[in-house]
């Protein structure tokens, strides 16, 4: 083959296995979008939980367990944000302000974590005194998720 044949056969390869890896990261970047989202269910399910038990609707014998749940799911909610797939709901001022929204899950894991030793050593009566601290989501939402 003469230069020009190959260094255009080489070019359209090039072009091919370009195309190819950028749809693929497009589809694992989807894939880390999804993940996210579904952890962000699981926190929501966990708090709606929780305020059912709050409210009396449902006993309170599993609200520790609601909150042990939210506390693993905070946890991977950093981990996965912690990739910096933009998209979704989420807005790119979590990743250009890392250490307020890292901040904001700090401040959540340390009011779960008083909810549930407040819990354990009071009993379950005693979750509606820590209950809006460890439930503050909203101060988050209202900075880092598309309206």
């Amino acid at each position: 083959m003469k230069f020009k044949t190959k260094l255009a056969a080489g070019l359209i390869l090039a072009g091919v296995t370009l195309s190819a890896a950028s749809a693929w990261a497009f589809v694992l970047d989807e894939m880390v979008i999804d993940y996210r989202q579904q952890i962000m269910k699981a926190k929501d399910a966990q708090a709606t939980a929780i305020g059912h038990i709050l409210t009396g609707t449902v006993p309170n014998d599993n609200i520790v367990l609601h909150f042990e749940s939210l506390l693993l799911a905070t946890r991977q909610t950093r981990k996965i944000f912690e990739l910096e797939v933009q998209g979704g709901d989420s807005l790119p001022g979590i990743w250009e302000n890392w250490d307020d929204f890292s901040a904001k899950l700090d401040t959540a894991e340390s009011g779960i974590n008083t909810a549930i030793e407040t819990i354990n050593q009071h009993g379950p009566g005693a979750a509606g005194d820590v209950a809006l601290a460890a439930l503050g989501c909203k101060s988050c939402h209202d900075t880092y998720r598309k309206k």
